[in-house]
């Protein structure tokens, strides 16, 4: 059995982390309001059951959230895209270390009502804000990060030499 880190609380934890896929949620930008923090993690994670690679009965799938935090380290209207929320990933991965410095995907959770999130496959990092459709957005950047799959923009961009449907030439 693993002993937790007093930071580290546990949405779902099996006991174990090796070879599991370790999602952990960071905060950015709540000043101190790791209550406020909980909750949206609390709610975010709630909505993974939706979803058939994240549901609850899947033994190897483990959820925590750090209740430490590194200030505001994100921003929207990254690369002129006013949806894009990008992140400091490094930091993120610092914090999300705190439950595991093995394999795992960072999820950091934004204090903004603005829509938007990215997902970056090669750090194990995506992002979500608190806007009502975070659930989903959390669960779609994950897509990038924990499964390297592309967007399905039909105007090109973003999925581009990575697996999605569109390039299935579908629509």
């Amino acid at each position: 059995p693993v002993q937790l880190s007093p930071y580290c609380k546990p949405l779902k934890f099996s006991g174990t982390m090796n070879g599991n896929i370790n999602l952990v949620f960071v905060p950015s930008a709540f000043n101190g309001d790791m209550e406020l923090f909980r909750q949206k993690a609390e709610w975010i994670w709630s909505y993974f059951n939706n979803y058939m690679p994240f549901k609850s009965d899947i033994p190897k799938l483990n959820a925590f959230y750090v209740q430490k935090e590194a200030g505001d380290y994100c921003y929207f209207n990254c690369g002129g895209i006013a949806r894009l929320l990008c992140c400091d990933t490094s930091l993120a991965k610092k914090l999300s270390a705190n439950c595991t410095s093995g394999p795992r995907q960072t999820i950091v959770i934004h204090n903004s009502l603005n829509y938007g999130g990215a997902g970056y496959p090669s750090s194990d990092v995506a992002t979500t804000s608190i806007h009502s459709s975070a659930p989903a957005i959390a669960v779609h950047e994950l897509g990038h990060s924990v499964f390297s799959l592309g967007d399905e923009y039909s105007g090109g961009g973003g999925g581009i030499g990575a697996p999605n449907c569109g390039d299935a030439s579908c629509n």
